[in-house]
């Protein structure tokens, strides 16, 4: 059976997408984010590859988790499952974000032995275990090798055939070294094995990246730090295989106290740096990562 498929066909699936957009049918997986899921098409898409960098305490994995549970409670009628690829922390201490965004509470607080929380809180706390228990969501905590994460996801995937596959990865530098001769060639096999993938069972891809400390050098304070798609790990391969790159940004980190017009205070500038199918920017949001909430900044 011949791989090579003929213009006529591709053609028709081009304007078959064009019309249903035409029509108004929805297409991409909502966030809670208006403004950015009119950045990248309606939301989150099928056969594509993220990227959420940052620096260690930017947020990214705060972001990350409230957009896979977004892809669920505002997506019901889309049948997908999420691979949770784990590797930083503990899959159960991402449950503690969940349940301090639900009760307003710190995860410091929830955790702490000195003032207990109240039995209201704690009640709260047993729904929402009930609720987010029901979501399809697949924690895989031990660090794989390029070659298993492929195979994991090949035969979960075959157990699943009529499900949508999320691949997330927290983060692209905690991949098990096999045979590759330094990281940055781990990298590059890893974002390969990625595109592969989303190429053989149209998976959506999101990959945790950290940044390196070029943004801290000195000469970055006129750009206020602004972050630059060079700044991210192995960017040479990821950033260029990636379809969209998402680049989180806490300036008041740097003691900036304006960037971009806003106040910094609390600020994440999310800036789109790449984006295959549309344009690239900054979309201004307000954290209060305490509670891991994260909401846009309208003006």
């Amino acid at each position: 059976m011949s791989d090579f498929v003929h213009i006529s066909k591709v053609v028709e699936v081009s304007l078959d997408e064009i019309e249903r957009r035409k029509k108004g049918e929805k297409f991409g997986l909502t966030t809670r984010w208006n403004k950015l899921n009119s950045q990248v098409g309606g939301g989150i898409q099928k056969s594509m590859q993220y990227i959420i960098a940052g620096r260690p305490g930017s947020g990214k994995s705060a972001f990350a988790n409230l957009l896979i549970f977004d892809l669920f409670d505002l997506n019901p009628d889309t049948k997908l499952k999420v691979l949770y690829f784990n590797f930083e922390m503990p899959s159960y201490r991402q449950l503690f974000r969940v349940f301090s965004k639900g009760t307003g509470l710190s995860v410091n607080k929830l955790l702490s032995v000195d003032e207990a929380i109240s039995d209201s809180h704690f009640s709260r706390i047993k729904e929402l275990k009930n609720k987010v228990s029901k979501y399809p969501i697949f924690f895989f905590d031990v660090p794989l090798s390029i070659k298993q994460i492929g195979q994991k996801t090949l035969e979960f995937q075959e157990k699943n055939p009529d499900d949508h596959l999320v691949l997330i990865f927290d983060h692209s530098r905690l991949i098990k070294r096999d045979n590759e001769s330094n990281e940055m060639t781990r990298l590059s096999n890893f974002s390969k094995q990625c595109m592969y993938l989303k190429k053989m069972i149209s998976c959506t891809t999101i990959i945790l990246s950290q940044l390196n400390r070029n943004i801290e050098q000195p000469n970055r304070a006129s750009s206020k730090y602004k972050p630059m798609l060079s700044d991210i790990f192995g960017a040479d391969s990821i950033a260029q295989d990636a379809d969209t790159i998402f680049m989180i940004h806490r300036p008041e980190l740097y003691d900036v106290k304006n960037y971009l017009g806003f106040n910094a205070k609390n600020l994440i500038a999310l800036h789109i740096e790449k984006n295959r199918d549309g344009a690239i920017g900054m979309v201004p949001m307000q954290h209060e990562l305490s509670i891991n909430k994260i909401e846009e900044i309208w003006l």
